[in-house]
């Protein structure tokens, strides 16, 4: 994949990306639990401040919320299983084809040593 025979690093700087995108893409969907979580809690607390919904009503409300706060967290559990598998996939192809274009060059540079020689 390097143009100036440093593969190693660029892979590994590639790896580190990688790891980074995806730790940032987990606190991405961790925070936005957190923050539905959070308006949940303000929006009992106003309620009981307002005294226009007796608490009964509440909790029925919340129930339901939060059941669908589970549902939601056990989809995107799914969701980042399948977005792991599909990018080591796309990572396994993208490696083939930088070796395929690494042995296509080698080959190139082999054929005109050949010719040179001749």
């Amino acid at each position: 994949m390097g143009l100036f025979g440093n593969d190693d690093e660029q892979d590994a700087r590639l790896d580190e990306i990688e790891r980074r995108m995806r730790r940032m893409s987990e606190h991405v969907t961790q925070l936005s639990a957190d923050l539905s979580q959070t308006r949940m809690e303000l929006l009992k607390t106003r309620l009981a401040f307002d005294k226009t919904v007796k608490g009964g009503d509440l909790d029925p409300v919340f129930g339901k919320l939060n059941e669908s706060l589970k549902a939601t967290r056990a989809k995107l559990e799914e969701s980042q299983a399948a977005a792991d598998e599909s990018w080591a996939m796309l990572q396994d192809g993208s490696d083939e084809a930088a070796a395929a274009l690494r042995e296509g060059i080698e080959g190139a540079w082999a054929r005109l040593d050949e010719a040179s020689a001749s």
